[in-house]
C-alpha cells in the first residue's frame, strides 16, 4: 500500500513546462547550486541536495532570471550556479521503417528535428528520372505550382509550360514527370518522404515539397537538352536546393552557366560526386557553385564505389540505404546518387528553419560542422567532411557563422614564373578568413579578385620561383617550382587503378626530395590515373617531366598515356600512349615533348594521365619522386 501511496502522490504533483532563458529551455522556478553547508541560501527553497556531488536544486516564487542566476552565484558559499535545464528527448517519428533509417541518424537528422522540423514552405526540386508524384509517403509534400489550373491544357501562369502541376517533363516534353526508372523516387525520398505520417520512411526534411523534375530519359540518360531548362525552371519557379543525383566527366559550357544562374537566383545546387571510385573530377558535383557530395557506407568508411578528391566538398550516406520506391512500396538504395539527397535535404531542413538563410550561409555552415574524414590509402578523402545536420542547424539558428575550419593548402597550379599578370589557383580549405598573404622575401605576390572558401587566385611572379602561403602569420604551404623559370602545372591528384593502390599527392611529387606517391601493384600490374590542373588550352607543346623508380627486380615496360579529350567524353574516347620504357630500378628523371597538347585538356583546364607498368610481383612498388607540365 505504501508503494501505490506513493505512486499515487508521484501522479499528482504538477510539473511546469520549460521556458526559454538565454536561448536555453529551462524551468521557471528553479536553479542548480553547487554550494557547501555553511552557503547562505536564504530566501530560497531547497528542494533537494546531492551531497555525492556537493550540488543542491533551489526554487524561487518568481521567474528565473539572468540577474535571478547573477545574484544566487554571488551568495557567500556558492561556488556555481545554473538554470535548471530542461533536456528534450530525441524526436523519434512514427513511421514504421525510421528504424532502417540508419543513415539519417549517421548525420544526425533526428536530432537536428528536435530544434526544427523544417517548413512546408521550402521546395527542393529533384532533378531526377521523374518522381511518384502519388507515392503514399510523397503525396502530400509534393509541390504544387499555384499558378497552374490542372488539366486545362493552358498555361495559367504564363512561365512557358502548360499544365506544370507538380514540375514538368523536360526529357519527352510534356507535363507528367512520372518515374519510368524509379531512381528519381528513390532520391525525393531520402530527401523528403513525409514525416511522422506514420507510414514508411520519413525524409531528412519532412515538410518540405518536392518539385519534381524529370529530365532523364526511361533509361537513364540526361542530356543538355533537358537539363539546361529544368535548371532554370527549378530557379524560377521558387526551388531552394537543386539535388542531382547523376554525373558525367563531360563539361558542358551552357550547364556551368546554368548553375550559375540557378545560384544567383538563391537556389543551392548539390550534385553525386560519382561512382567511380576515382579522383578524376565529375560534373556538375565538380564545378565551384555546386556542393558535391561523396558516398559513406555503414562503418563510416568510403563506400568503395564513391569518387574523391580535393574537388568533392561534403560526404553522406551512400551504402546500404532504404528509400520510396514508384507504385508506393519501398526498396533498397545506394550510390552517390543516394549520399546526394542526404545533403540536399539538409539543405531543404536548414533553409526552412531559418527563412532569411543564404546559400552561401547554408553550404557554409553544413561545410564548417562536417567531421573530417581521413582513411587510408586515400588520406582526407572530401574537403570538409561527413555532414552533421543538427550541428549545422544549432549553428544557424544562433545567426552566426560557424568558426571557419583550419585553413589548408591541397595544391597550387600553375606555378613558377612568367611575364605580366599570368594567374594560377591556391586550392585548399578556408582560405576566406583571416590575414592570407604570399610572401616572397620582402615582397608579396597579388591575390586577384575576392578570395573564395575553397580558393584563391594570384599572379604568378615574373622572376621568384617561390613563395609562401602564410594566414595570420602562419605558414600554410611552402612552394617552390621544380623548374628556376617558366609555368609549371604540378601533379594534383591520383588513384590506384586494376586493384593498385595510390597514396600521395601534390607534395609528394612537388620537388626532387625523395618523398613519393607510392604505387603498389596487384595481379602483376601497376596502374595509377591522376590529374593536372588549370591548365590553358594550346595547340603548343607542353613538356612531361616524371622521376621515378620500380623495385629491383622488377622486369617490365612502363606506359604513360594522356587521354584525348578530342576523341570523346571519358572513358568513351582515347588515352594516346605518349612513351613506352622499361622499368628501371634506379631513380630515372626523363622529359617527354608532346605536342598539341590542347587535345588532352577539358573545359575546365583538367588533364588527365594514366601510368601503367606489367611484369610486377606482390611487394614491389613504384616511387614517383617528381612529376610536372611545364611549357
Amino acid at each position: 500500500m505504501p508503494f501505490l501511496a506513493v505512486a499515487a502522490l508521484a501522479a499528482s504533483i504538477s510539473v511546469p513546462l520549460p521556458i526559454r532563458v538565454e536561448g536555453r529551455l529551462v524551468h521557471p522556478h528553479r536553479f542548480m547550486v553547487k554550494a557547501g553547508p555553511e552557503a547562505d541560501l536564504s530566501g530560497y527553497r531547497v528542494i533537494a541536495r546531492y551531497p555525492q556531488i556537493g550540488w543542491a536544486t533551489v526554487e524561487i516564487d518568481g521567474t528565473v532570471n539572468p540577474g535571478a542566476l547573477a545574484r544566487l552565484s554571488e551568495r557567500p558559499g556558492v561556488a556555481e550556479a545554473s538554470y535548471d535545464r530542461a533536456a528534450q528527448a530525441a524526436y523519434t517519428p512514427n513511421d514504421p521503417d525510421w528504424n532502417q533509417q540508419w543513415h539519417l541518424r549517421t548525420i544526425k537528422t533526428d536530432l537536428a528535428w528536435d530544434r526544427s522540423l523544417g517548413s512546408n514552405k521550402i521546395t527542393v526540386a529533384i532533378m531526377d528520372t521523374g518522381v511518384d508524384v502519388t507515392h503514399p509517403d510523397l503525396a502530400a509534400n509534393i509541390w504544387k505550382n499555384q499558378g497552374e489550373i490542372p488539366g486545362n491544357g493552358l498555361d495559367d501562369d504564363g512561365n512557358g509550360y502548360v499544365d506544370d502541376v507538380n514540375g514538368y517533363d523536360f526529357a519527352y516534353g510534356d507535363s507528367d514527370p512520372a518515374d519510368d526508372n524509379s531512381h528519381g523516387t528513390g532520391c525525393a525520398g531520402i530527401a523528403a518522404a513525409v514525416g511522422n505520417n506514420g507510414i514508411q520512411i520519413s525524409g531528412v526534411a519532412p515538410k518540405a515539397r518536392i518539385m519534381a523534375l524529370k529530365a532523364a530519359i526511361s533509361s537513364g540518360y540526361f542530356y543538355d537538352s533537358a537539363n539546361i531548362p529544368a535548371y532554370l525552371y527549378a530557379a524560377d519557379n521558387g526551388a531552394k536546393v537543386l539535388s542531382m543525383s547523376f554525373y558525367t566527366d563531360n563539361i558542358s559550357p551552357s550547364e556551368r552557366d546554368s548553375l550559375e544562374y540557378v545560384l544567383s537566383k538563391g537556389c543551392l545546387p548539390v550534385a553525386a560526386a560519382g561512382n567511380d571510385a576515382t579522383v578524376l573530377p565529375y560534373y556538375p558535383g565538380a564545378y565551384e557553385s555546386v556542393v558535391g557530395v561523396a558516398a559513406i557506407d555503414q562503418n563510416l568508411g568510403k563506400s568503395g564505389f564513391s569518387d574523391f578528391g580535393s574537388w568533392v566538398d561534403v560526404a553522406a550516406p551512400g551504402s546500404g540505404l532504404i528509400t520510396t520506391a514508384p507504385g508506393g512500396g519501398l526498396m533498397g538504395f545506394g550510390g552517390t546518387s543516394g549520399a546526394c539527397p542526404h545533403v540536399a535535404g539538409a539543405a531543404a531542413l536548414l533553409f526552412g528553419a531559418v527563412s532569411s538563410a543564404t546559400p552561401a550561409k547554408v553550404r557554409a555552415v553544413l561545410e564548417d560542422t562536417a567531421s573530417p574524414l581521413v582513411q587510408a590509402p586515400f588520406g582526407e578523402y572530401t574537403n570538409y567532411g561527413l555532414i552533421d545536420v543538427d550541428k549545422a542547424l544549432a549553428q544557424l539558428k544562433t545567426g552566426t557563422a560557424a568558426a571557419a575550419r583550419t585553413s589548408l593548402v591541397r595544391w597550387v597550379s600553375p606555378i613558377g614564373t612568367a611575364p605580366g599578370t599570368t594567374a594560377g589557383r591556391i586550392y585548399g580549405r578556408s582560405l576566406h578568413v583571416g590575414d592570407l598573404r604570399l610572401p616572397v622575401g620582402n615582397t608579396r605576390l597579388v591575390i586577384r579578385g575576392a578570395r573564395k572558401r575553397d580558393y584563391v587566385d594570384y599572379n604568378l611572379s615574373n622572376t621568384d620561383n617561390y613563395f609562401r602561403v602564410a594566414n595570420n602569420g602562419v605558414v600554410l604551404a611552402t612552394i617552390v617550382s621544380p623548374e628556376p623559370t617558366g609555368r609549371v602545372w604540378p601533379f594534383i591528384e591520383g588513384v590506384g587503378r586494376s586493384g593498385s593502390t595510390l597514396t600521395g599527392g601534390f607534395y609528394e611529387t612537388l620537388k626532387r626530395d625523395r618523398t613519393y606517391v607510392t604505387v603498389a601493384p596487384t595481379n602483376g600490374t601497376s596502374e595509377m590515373q591522376g590529374t593536372f590542373r588549370r591548365l590553358t588550352v594550346t595547340g603548343n607543346a607542353r613538356k612531361l617531366v616524371i622521376k621515378r623508380r620500380y623495385s629491383a627486380g622488377w622486369t617490365g615496360t612502363e606506359r604513360i598515356r594522356f587521354y584525348d579529350w578530342s576523341s570523346n567524353s571519358y572513358p568513351y574516347g582515347n588515352w594516346i600512349e605518349i612513351a613506352a620504357t622499361p622499368t628501371m630500378s634506379t631513380f630515372s628523371e626523363q622529359t617527354f615533348t608532346i605536342p598539341n597538347f590542347g587535345r588532352f585538356i577539358d573545359y575546365e583546364g583538367t588533364a588527365y594521365i594514366s601510368m601503367t607498368a606489367d611484369g610486377a610481383s606482390n611487394g614491389k612498388l613504384t616511387d614517383i619522386d617528381c612529376m610536372y607540365l611545364k611549357e
